[in-house]
């Protein structure tokens, strides 16, 4: 474990990065080392393999491929405590799709009524994920 405040104090490591992420700008600014591949499962295992040092990955999806691919190795990985970034979760339907009206109509409805019977914060707070 290690504090760190900006990304600048992240020099001296070789991040593991997923091409297309929303860090690629600012982790480039800041001068990073960062190996870009297209998928977090490749990172995970270069993580693994001592080739990067760190990952940039969404915590739940990181402990998830950790689980899969390393059952028995869940104690070498860590988490860095400051979060980098916390963004929102979106369902995306193509317009052009048949019947995207009356699927974003059945999500809509099915989101709404597990987030009023308590499900929906059942759901996150069963895989870490902090909710607003």
């Amino acid at each position: 474990g290690f504090n760190w405040e900006k990304y600048e104090d992240l020099k001296s490591y070789i991040i593991g990065g997923g091409l297309g992420y929303w860090y690629e700008k600012p982790f480039k600014d800041a001068g990073l080392k960062v190996e870009y591949v297209g998928e977090d499962l490749q990172n995970i295992k270069k993580l693994f393999a001592g080739r990067v040092d760190l990952v940039a990955i969404d915590e739940t999806v990181g402990w998830n491929l950790i689980k899969t691919l390393y059952p028995n190795e869940i104690d070498k990985f860590a988490v860095l405590k400051k979060i980098t970034d916390q963004s929102d979760i979106f369902v995306m339907i193509s317009k052009k799709y048949p019947k995207y009206s009356e699927i974003k109509k059945q999500f809509n409805d099915g989101l709404k009524k597990i987030k009023e019977n308590g499900k929906y914060k059942q759901i996150f707070l069963k895989y870490g994920i902090k909710i607003n």
